[in-house]
C-alpha cells in the first residue's frame, strides 16, 4: 500500500472511531441523565389589559373592538382619516398611567401624556391614519401589561387587496 493511502486509510479509521466514541458517548449520557422534572406551573402568556374599545369611525357611528388575546379585531379606516378612541379598563386601573405609540405610522394626540385612566375608568386619544394603505398598529402599554389596536387603511385604488374589517 502506499504511504498516501495508508494516511488516508488510518483517517479515515480515526474519524470513524471518534463517530463511534460520541455516539456512545451521547448514548451513555442519555442513559444515565436525570429525567427532566415536569413543570410546576403552566406556561403564563404576557399579561393583558381588561378593557373594551369604542372607535368613532365616522359622525355619529362607532365601532366597538373586541380582543383575542391582546390584539383588537382589525378595524378599516380611509386614508388620513381621523378618529377617536376611547378605552374602557376594569376599575382596578383608575389613576393608571398608559403609554401609547403608533408602530406603523399615523399621529396619535391627547389631552395630556402620559394618558391616565380616569375616575369612569376611560382614556381617550385621537389617531390619524397615515396616507398609505396597509396595517396600522397603535399599542398601549400599562407597565407589563398591553393591548393591540389594529387599524386596516384602506387601499381605495385596489379593493381587492384589503383584508376584511370589523366595519
Amino acid at each position: 500500500m502506499m504511504k498516501h493511502q495508508r494516511k488516508t486509510l488510518i483517517s479515515l479509521s480515526l474519524a470513524s472511531a471518534l463517530v463511534a466514541f460520541s455516539v456512545g458517548n451521547s448514548e451513555l449520557l442519555a442513559q444515565t441523565s436525570v429525567p427532566a422534572a415536569p413543570p410546576t406551573a403552566p406556561y403564563a402568556p404576557k399579561p393583558q389589559i381588561d378593557a373594551a374599545t369604542t372607535i368613532g369611525v365616522a359622525t355619529n357611528q362607532a365601532v366597538t373592538v373586541n380582543s383575542t388575546g391582546r390584539i383588537s379585531d382589525r378595524v378599516g379606516l380611509l386614508p388620513n382619516q381621523i378618529v377617536s378612541v376611547s378605552v374602557k379598563f376594569a376599575a382596578m386601573k383608575v389613576g393608571h398611567s398608559i403609554t401609547i405609540e403608533a408602530l406603523d405610522g399615523g399621529h396619535i394626540s391627547a389631552a395630556g401624556w402620559p394618558l391616565i385612566v380616569a375616575a369612569d375608568n376611560t382614556t381617550s386619544f385621537t389617531f390619524q391614519a397615515s396616507g398609505e394603505p396597509g396595517m396600522h398598529r397603535v399599542i398601549l402599554h400599562d407597565g407589563a401589561q398591553e393591548i393591540g389596536l389594529q387599524f386596516w387603511i384602506l387601499d381605495q385604488s385596489n379593493p381587492a387587496a384589503n383584508p376584511s374589517t370589523i366595519n
